[in-house]
């Protein structure tokens, strides 16, 4: 697991680094609540998920989230019902950068980055694949040998699209 944040680009490295660490708090502060108030902690919830990231991995990935339009619009598709994963975002204080969304951040399991990471590199061209018309996240995903792991799935239409938006984004600098 990894968690992956979504700097604003106008933002320093040291800025980004430090955004991505109040968007962590408010994570851990959303689904504690949540876990609290729905009396709820079963593999199948998303603070699974959190605990899992926090106390064996804490890996973190800062990427270039571009514009502000960029930020609200992962705000948008993370917000979705079948959004499986932890996440959250951070806006500076009025006074500080007038309200200014900085960062979301997002936990996310080995098959949706690394498949997202083969799909940047252009593994799927290893088969022949044309990219148009194709379901490319789908061909790289099946191909891979997920299976010996003995824990992914197949992938949903909604794991689909954020491979393909993770796959976009680079390193923050």
């Amino acid at each position: 697991m990894r968690a992956y944040f979504f700097g604003n680009m106008y933002l320093s490295s040291i800025q980004q680094g430090l955004q991505a660490a109040h968007v962590l708090a408010e994570m851990f502060v959303k689904y504690e609540t949540k876990c609290i108030i729905e009396n709820k902690y079963d593999s199948n919830n998303v603070s699974a998920y959190l605990k899992e990231w926090g106390t064996q991995h804490k890996t973190i990935i800062l990427l270039n989230g571009g514009y502000s339009e960029t930020l609200n619009g992962l705000c948008n598709f993370f917000d979705n019902v079948e959004n499986p994963y932890p996440w959250s975002y951070f806006n500076e204080g009025q006074d500080a950068l007038n309200g200014a969304l900085t960062s979301v951040g997002i936990i996310l399991p080995e098959r949706i980055y690394e498949t997202a990471n083969d799909l940047k590199k252009g593994f799927w061209r290893t088969f022949g694949v044309d990219a148009v018309g194709n379901d490319l996240v789908g061909v790289v995903y099946n191909s891979l040998d997920y299976n010996s792991y003995g824990k992914f799935q197949d992938i949903n239409e909604f794991e689909k699209e954020l491979i393909e938006r993770l796959s976009r984004f680079d390193l923050a600098r």
